[in-house]
């Protein structure tokens, strides 16, 4: 007599069904060809995921997936170094307009090793800046100890109103415009800041000399995308689109972008919190053939064209008529004539 492990052994083995067992061990044929079934499918599943991983516990997946993190900021921050570039040089005559605490123009002439060509203007009254910024003092003592110059009070959008500028400029900067009206409505605030910007590029223009150049430096995302910057500025005849590059605030270490309405310190964003998760770009515009400047200079010369064609139409329109009016009138004489002759041979 066999035993029940022997039984199983028999079972999962391919061996004759039709060897003969005792009766009080022979399973009916339906038990038998369940558990070979079962063990059939142990033996794919086993063979299916022979070649998977082992499954990882929690702690291990969480630091899998920060290394996973880590990777793609890493090849952020790569991206982000090529494209990057410093595009100021000694030597250059460099307006500034918005400036907020005056890091920037303060990190700009430390990179440069000097401020002599640098102007750095606020739109915000001294006044106003000591109470917005606490650290704008001290930014704007930098800029001057390199031999810079500081302003209050400038409308970057009305240059040509404020005598203390000595234009013209090489390069007028405007980094992180906006209104800072506090306006609600998305749509009505989109429009105010885009009216801005207008008004600023043409303003700007005006400051440059031929060559110069305008650079605007804004967040990526909503609502900066909806600006449509590029779009407003080829809009505007004389002017074209000369370069864009991304903006890394770490080729400027000193510099510490504050909002327009103002810092408060614990609650506002420290450092560069605000524009390094979604970045920034810097878009240089200069004069040149525009878009619209190209589309108004052919403007005439399609309108004659037009009216060329139109005419020689009317001409072509013209003869044609006359000479459907004269197979008339041949017709005609034809029909009579043999009236004529009819009659006579009658």
């Amino acid at each position: 007599m066999r035993s029940l492990e022997s039984l199983f052994t028999y079972v999962s083995e391919p061996v004759n069904l039709s060897f003969s067992l005792p009766p009080p061990f022979l399973p009916p044929p339906a038990c038998v060809c369940g558990l070979h079934t079962i063990f059939c499918f142990g033996q794919a599943a086993s063979k299916l995921f022979r070649g998977l991983p082992p499954p990882i516990s929690k702690e291990a997946a969480a630091e899998e997936a920060k290394a996973k993190s880590r990777g793609l900021e890493s090849k952020k921050k790569k991206k982000l170094a090529i494209n990057s570039i410093v595009p100021y040089k000694a030597g250059q005559k460099i307006l500034l307009v918005g400036e907020g605490n005056f890091s920037f123009a303060a990190a700009l002439a430390a990179k440069l090793g000097t401020a002599n060509d640098i102007l750095a203007t606020s739109f915000d009254r001294k006044e106003q800046l000591r109470v917005k910024y606490l650290d704008s003092e001290e930014y704007e003592d930098e800029v001057v100890g390199y031999g810079g110059e500081v302003l209050h009070g400038i409308d970057a959008t009305r240059l040509r109103e404020h005598a203390g500028l000595d234009m013209p400029y090489d390069c007028v900067v405007f980094n992180f415009p906006h209104v800072g009206a506090g306006i609600k409505d998305q749509l009505l605030n989109i429009r105010a800041n885009q009216t801005m910007l207008s008004a600023f590029i043409r303003s700007a223009l005006e400051a440059l000399h031929n060559e110069g150049e305008v650079h605007i430096t804004l967040k990526k995302g909503e609502p900066y995308d909806s600006w449509r910057l590029v779009k407003l500025g080829m809009e505007i005849p004389g002017v074209r689109l000369k370069n864009a590059f991304d903006f890394d605030p770490k080729l400027y270490p000193t510099y510490r972008h504050r909002r327009t309405l103002g810092h408060a310190a614990g609650i506002s964003a420290e450092e560069n919190e605000d524009i390094i998760p979604s970045g920034a770009k810097t878009f240089v515009f200069a004069r040149g053939p525009s878009q619209a400047g190209q589309q108004q200079a052919t403007q005439p010369q399609r309108k004659q064209e037009t009216k060329a064609a139109h005419g020689k139409k009317q001409r072509g329109g013209k003869r044609k008529g006359s000479s459907s009016a004269a197979g008339a009138q041949a017709g005609k004489k034809a029909r009579v004539g043999k009236r004529e002759r009819i009659k006579a041979n009658a």
